[in-house]
Order: C-alpha cells, then structure tokens, then sequence
C-alpha cells in the first residue's frame, strides 16, 4: 500500500548520459580538480545520501534504462528493449501511477533508440522528446523545467524523469566557456562535458529549490552508464566490466526519515533503484525485482553482475571481479582498499574469482530463461 496522501513525496529522476563515477570529485577525492562541482556540494548536504559503489551495466544505455526502471538485469546477448517487448515487466513509474502519481518524462535523446517508446508509453502518462534541442542539455532541462513546475502545482504527487544527453562521446564542448580542460583526448573532453551537464543540473535544482512543494521532493541522480577510455585495456570504446565503464552515481536528496544522509559503502547497483525509490515512496507492493531497497537493514548476501557477450563483472562485500574482453583471465580486486581496480589479486585468491565468475554465469542463464519464456511476472488483470 502507499503511504498517506499527506506524505505522498514527489520523484524527480535525473538520468545522466556516460557520467563516470571515475571522474566525479565526491567519488574520487584523489582528483585535483572535480568537474562536478555542484554534485559534490550535493553530496555533502545533511540531506543527501549517496553510494560509493554503485554500479551501472556498462553500455549502451538501455543497459540502464531497463535496470532503472524495472531492477532487470540485462540478457546475455539480445536486449529486452528490442527482442523481449511481450515479456510481461513490473516497472517503477508504472507502480507509482497505480498509487496515484502523474508520471512524465522528459528527453533530448531519440526515445526511439533500442525501441524505448513503446515501454515509456506502458509506464509515463506524458512522455515528451525535444528534437529542436540538438542534444543540448541546457534545452532540455529549461523546457523540462516549466512542465515540472506545473506538475508541482498541483495536489497530485508527481513522479517525473529528466534524461541527459549532452555527455556522450566523442565528448563535444557544448558551452566552451565552461570548459575546465584544453586537452583533446576522450579522457580529457569527457571533464569538459561532465562540467557542462553538472552546470545544467545546478540551474535546473537552484530554480525548483525554490518552489513551495520542494520540501515533500525527493531528487534521485544516477548514471545510466560509464565508459572505457583506456584506462586498463587502452582500447578506449572497447567494452569491459573494470570501473571505468560500470562505475556510476547514485546520490538521493530530500528530507526522509527513511533516508540516511551521507556515505553508503555497501556493493549496489541500478537494480536497487526502483525498490528503494518504492520503499521511500511508502509503495508496499510484490514486485518481481532483482534488486532490494538500499534503506533496508538486512545486509545483501548475493553477488552482484553480469555476464553479458565479451562483458563479466561481479562484486560481493569483499570482492570486485572483472573478466578481460581480450584474454578471458579473471581479475580480482579488493574494492575497500582498491578502489580503482589497479591490484590485481586473482593469482592470490584463485578460488574467490573462480567461485564469483560462477555465480555470475549461473545467474545470467537463470535470467535470460525467465526473460525468454515471459516468466518474469505475472501481471494482476488490468495492472500494469
């Protein structure tokens, strides 16, 4: 059940296009210089919570659209957006509508890309692409912006999505004069764009902060992915399952008593989204979802991953394994102390890395099974 209209809290979803955990200054304080600088402050506000290691699928971008929305893991070799659109999935903002949310999305990028509308149509009562903006983010978000504030006028809680663009490779400046790098390589463009993107979030959060109904909003970020730029195959655009390409923001904003503020440490991943969202929301219903809400107490016991074509990572509380796309050898890193990925410990533990690529594997075909014979859920008539 929900929880009563008088603590019915809006959502406002920010989706952010290639943000790399590997490259944002709350996430990596080694860094000299943070092009996110509005996120870190974020970060550390009293009523902010966000998660050191949280995970994304990697590229492309339905990876995470799909794990977002619904806590599915992507299958093995097709996409569920594409192949799989009889499979019968429970997703968060169609839940939230049943209890009463206006739901509306909101995006510069092509929705037709790996076939999102006809999903978005299942779950978004107003579902809105702006093609004249050109990938610009800051277009994006202004026009998101007077819909949302209308959206807030009214007595109806409203759960609304905000997708970014604008960061994607090769990583092209949008507004030069926000530029923090001259540097012309992917892994120096990418600090110019990411600063771009978090400026747009800066004016886009300044602006609702002051609306009288921001202080029943709960402000959720993520990364929908990262993005392999060399820096453990050098093969920058080659997909892996190092830190690079699956490390990715989660930082969650709003006044809960639910909510912890600050540092989380614990291994999760996009699959834990859409229960944690439902667990703040007071949504109480029995869902199919792989992952768990992040404000429960229990600690998680499963591996966490993918196998996904030449893509194998896995994480447990003591564990990060990555599988090389080139050579098939398993790397093992302690995630506590090797943030990073830079030691390997698979020679020393070989068992640990064995038994972790197995569980994953194990999992994966379980999965793609239940995705190809429709098993996933069995829909209530008339739910969602």
């Amino acid at each position: 059940r929900a929880a009563p209209d008088t603590l019915r809290r809006n959502v406002i979803f920010l989706q952010l296009e290639t943000f790399r955990g590997w490259d944002m200054g709350y996430l990596r304080p080694d860094r000299a210089k943070s092009p996110t600088p509005f996120l870190d402050r974020l970060a550390a506000d009293s009523q902010s919570a966000w998660w050191s290691r949280f995970l994304s699928f990697g590229p492309p971008t339905i990876n995470g659209f799909m794990a977002g929305h619904c806590s599915v893991l992507p299958h093995s070799t097709q996409n569920i957006s594409t192949t799989f659109t009889g499979t019968a999935l429970q997703c968060l903002p169609a839940v939230a509508r049943t209890h009463g949310w206006k739901t509306a999305y909101f995006t510069g990028s092509d929705p037709d890309w790996d076939n999102q509308t006809i999903w978005l149509r299942r779950w978004y009562d107003e579902v809105t692409f702006y093609p004249e903006a050109n990938e610009l983010d800051r277009t994006v978000f202004h026009e998101a912006l007077g819909r949302i504030r209308a959206l807030g006028r009214d007595s109806t809680p409203f759960f609304a999505t905000v997708v970014s663009i604008s960061n994607h490779y090769p990583f092209r400046s949008r507004e030069p004069a926000l530029d923090v790098t001259t540097g012309q390589t992917p892994a120096e463009a990418v600090l110019n764009t990411m600063h771009y993107t978090d400026d747009v979030v800066r004016e886009f959060v300044d602006s609702l902060s002051r609306e009288p109904w921001w202080g029943r909003t709960l402000l959720v970020i993520i990364g929908d992915h990262g993005y392999n730029l060399g820096e453990h195959d050098g093969t920058p655009g080659q997909r892996n399952g190092w830190r690079e390409s699956v490390w990715v923001p989660l930082l969650i904003h709003g006044a809960h008593p639910r909510l912890v503020a600050g540092r989380h440490d614990e291994p999760a991943s996009q699959l834990d989204l859409a229960p944690t969202v439902a667990d703040l929301l007071g949504i109480r219903d029995t869902t199919p979802w792989l992952g768990w809400s992040l404000l429960a107490s229990r600690p998680r016991t499963p591996e966490l991953g993918v196998a996904r074509g030449d893509v194998l990572f896995a994480e447990s509380p003591q564990w990060s394994l990555v599988l090389d796309p080139g050579t098939a050898a398993l790397h093992l890193y302690d995630p506590a102390r090797d943030p990073l990925q830079r030691e390997d410990q698979g020679s020393r533990f070989p068992a640990e890395a064995t038994h972790l690529e197995q569980a994953i594997r194990e999992q994966q075909m379980i999965w793609d099974y239940l995705v190809e014979s429709d098993r996933v859920w069995f829909p209530r008539a008339g739910g969602p």
